[in-house]
């Protein structure tokens, strides 16, 4: 029998070691940059080394991998006239070439939520895309008989099951890109929507988070 090692840069939460060097073991279940070693149990001092717990060395903590795409000018631009001048009722942005966040498509003022699912699906099935989206519904406070108008927008991930993995990678490591390069996304998009079926990103599901969010 054979032990299989990974040989890294990282080590995992056992801390094992190989002759001075810390490695990372495929049975701790960590994934890390390398080739795989493997080592005979006849190599008895290998494996003396190998299995020796290294209490010193603690985990890095995973954090996303940024993945190096730009966004374009044009995405700022129309999220502006979204947000200030209510131009426009939605945008949906997608990435060119893995290289680049631009604008796809841009729905009317008077364009309906279906519009901007439709558009959101547009390019294909296994297409991953963003969506921002000026929404509308009416609020009633408890304990009055008064409406109000409210509007909100949300910013969405779509992501569908049936894209590829590699796909759906590069937009998720790539949507805090986007997120940063909107002026004031934080204090004026009340929501963020992740979805992957049409059930999360269909208008009754955005409605109910946003609504979640109103005071009562």
């Amino acid at each position: 029998m054979a032990v299989l090692v990974k040989l890294g840069q990282s080590a995992g939460c056992c801390g094992h070691k190989v002759r001075g060097k810390v490695r990372t073991i495929l049975c701790c279940g960590h994934k890390v940059r390398g080739k795989w070693a493997v080592f005979k149990t006849a190599d008895v001092d290998v494996l003396n080394d190998l299995l020796a717990p290294s209490p010193e060395v603690k985990s890095p903590p995973l954090t996303p991998l940024a993945s190096g795409v730009t966004v374009s000018d044009s995405c700022k631009t129309t999220y502006e006239e979204i947000k200030k001048d209510k131009k426009h009722r939605y945008v949906v942005f997608f990435i060119r070439d893995e290289k680049q966040i631009d604008v796809e498509y841009i729905g009317e003022r008077n364009a309906g939520y279906d519009q901007f699912l439709e558009d959101l699906q547009k390019s294909g099935v296994g297409e991953c895309r963003y969506g921002l989206y000026d929404f509308e519904y009416t609020h009633q406070c408890q304990g009055t008989s008064e409406a109000s108008k409210k509007q909100k927008l949300f910013l969405m991930s779509w992501c569908p099951d049936t894209a590829k993995v590699k796909k759906k990678m590069l937009y998720s490591s790539s949507f805090d890109a986007l997120k940063k390069s909107l002026v004031g996304v934080q204090k004026y998009i009340q929501d963020l929507v992740e979805a992957t079926d049409l059930s999360e990103a269909s208008e009754e599901a955005v409605e109910e988070k946003l609504r979640a969010t109103d005071r009562q």
